[in-house]
């Protein structure tokens, strides 16, 4: 639950990361890899969770 609820934050920061046009001219390309690689992992964590942890009809 804990990181279920914390996915979202997450999400937000690294978002915000990545279209800040400042991160996007200074950080090096692998930081930028970096990011969007943790926001697809933090993304698809947060589908998994909601997913086991949606009742079935």
């Amino acid at each position: 639950m804990r990181r279920l609820a914390r996915a979202p934050e997450q999400i937000g920061r690294l978002s915000g990361r990545l279209v800040d046009p400042g991160f996007a001219t200074r950080a090096p390309a692998a930081a930028q890899d970096k990011a969007r690689a943790d926001l697809a992992a933090n993304e698809a964590e947060a589908r998994r969770l909601e997913v086991l942890l949606d009742p079935a009809p």
